[in-house]
């Protein structure tokens, strides 16, 4: 490896993946990327365009209904799971069709998960591959991150690495961690975004050094010689390294590779969609008269609350004695029904079609 300390001007460059997948007839694909054949048909079509063959929604059941499985499922118990994967569709289809794929916050998120990504592909192919026992692996797995460092040329600005030393002993002279310090946490607040080093046309700020070097525990490793830099700077930096590696050699073109960044991307975007409903339900929460709502709640559901009594019947609690059960019983309600409320609105925009006589077979 060559770092070069030099003077230069502070430049942020930021890591632009190449975007989102592009879209397949397995784009929005949430489990399984088995191709559609005879062998494995169409159980479902949304708005004529999005397709679910049966192997997403067995798939499906396995990672979110696993005790259906060994379960002789009639007709009806089958569509209901499949709406739930159905639902599923809407709602990461609709997150596309909002542009929350193309957020800087979800895209920022997704260069990071592609990174990660290559850099687990790379291992599986040029290390796991390779090798018989954990030792064998993780001397194999090392030798590919000194390679790959050592390679590297690391252009160091040493103005902000002055400005970065200043820092760490302010941070150490504190003896204390981020979280208890407040003279520690205005100083990671107040440091500028000044680029650090630069590397393969990536960059690394003081600040973002700084984020990882504070919440050490003391004593903090030192600051104060090259050496001592290079070691804090090669955790972040090798991670990139890795996944330049991968590209080299083609694996992001693989299409495993890619089913897996579209499963990923997906994945992301269900908890995107689950974050705008829970903003959604919190906000009623949040509202005047919750007290009441959730009597009259309670009056509606009352008797899923009945507990057994000495003479054999069953007794409804009052309010009162559960109203902590009924709060968090009534959030949790509250969700389920923004959510279904936003899904009958998607279907009636994007009609679904089931296909019964495959379902019934599946």
């Amino acid at each position: 490896m060559r770092v070069n300390f030099i003077l230069f001007f502070a430049i942020l460059f930021s890591v632009n993946g190449s975007g989102a997948a592009q879209e397949t007839n397995c784009a929005r694909r949430l489990f399984d990327f088995t191709p559609v054949s005879t062998n494995n048909p169409i159980v479902a079509r949304i708005g004529g365009s999005l397709e679910i063959p049966v192997s997403e929604y067995l798939a499906y059941r396995k990672a979110e209904h696993l005790s259906t499985i060994t379960n002789t499922l009639d007709l009806n118990q089958k569509k209901e799971l499949l709406n739930g994967l159905i639902d599923q569709y809407l709602l990461v289809d609709e997150a596309c069709r909002t542009g929350a794929d193309q957020h800087p916050g979800f895209t920022s998120r997704m260069d990071y998960t592609r990174t990660i990504m290559l850099s687990d592909f790379l291992v599986a192919q040029e290390v796991e591959a390779k090798v018989k026992t954990a030792d064998e692996y993780n001397q194999l797995l090392e030798n590919l991150k000194n390679r790959l460092f050592d390679a590297a040329t690391i252009d160091v600005s040493i103005g902000d690495y002055d400005k970065l030393k200043i820092a760490a002993r302010e941070i150490n002279a504190t003896g204390a961690s981020p979280s208890s310090s407040p003279k520690i946490r205005t100083l990671l607040e107040n440091m500028s975004d000044s680029v650090l080093a630069r590397y393969n046309g990536t960059a690394i700020t003081v600040k973002q050094v700084l984020a990882i070097y504070a919440p050490l525990h003391a004593p903090r490793p030192p600051l104060e010689s090259n050496d001592d830099l290079i070691n804090l700077l090669k955790p972040l930096i090798v991670p990139e390294l890795m996944a330049a590696e991968a590209r080299r050699l083609g694996i992001e073109s693989q299409p495993a590779f890619q089913n897996k960044l579209i499963e990923n991307r997906n994945a992301l975007l269900r908890i995107h969609m689950r974050g705008l409903i829970e903003a959604q339900a919190n906000q009623e929460l949040k509202a005047p008269g919750l007290d009441q709502r959730i009597q009259s709640w309670y009056q509606q559901n009352a008797e899923q609350y009945a507990v057994p009594a000495t003479n054999g019947v069953k007794t409804i609690p009052t309010y009162a004695a559960i109203k902590k059960r009924l709060a968090g019983d009534y959030s949790v309600d509250l969700r389920d029904r923004i959510q279904a409320e936003k899904v009958r609105a998607l279907r009636k925009a994007h009609p679904v079609e089931i296909i019964e006589a495959i379902l019934k077979t599946s």
